[in-house]
């Protein structure tokens, strides 16, 4: 969140004109742009490698399929109310509200998500009644 933010927040709001660039600009932008897309490829791997370890492997597919496409839709959601709320606010005010939004919550919500590691696997999976179902359809 803190790169991301960064990332926003500096670059973006505090972009210089094109006849003020120097070498450093663009080392500056080069070197927050590898370090942003290096922690969405860790940020990627690591919620893949979450929701495979807690698939169904009976129907691991179609599991794992359909929680891609519940964290791909929380993914790219935000993007499309943070353009708009730019556009109307400023990039100030939206990305420092959401950056508080996201600290609180994970601040309350913590020990919550610890806690899911605490569960067994079997506590994931689809019910047997649901494949059983499924195989007689």
């Amino acid at each position: 969140m803190l790169v991301n933010s960064y990332g926003v927040l500096v670059l973006l709001g505090t972009f210089p004109a094109k006849e003020e660039m120097t070498t450093m600009t663009t080392v500056h932008v080069t070197a927050v742009t590898l370090v942003c897309d290096l922690v969405g490829n860790f940020e990627f791997v690591t919620a893949f490698g979450i929701l495979l370890k807690h698939t169904d492997k009976r129907i691991s597919a179609i599991h794992v399929t359909v929680l891609a496409a519940m964290y791909n839709l929380c993914e790219f959601l935000h993007k499309t109310y943070i353009f708009k709320l730019i556009d109307a606010f400023g990039i100030y005010y939206p990305q420092a509200i959401i950056s508080c939004i996201g600290i609180c919550l994970w601040v309350a919500l913590r020990s919550t998500f610890i806690g899911l590691q605490d569960r067994p696997l079997k506590s994931w999976y689809v019910s047997d009644s649901v494949i059983a179902k499924k195989k007689t359809a």
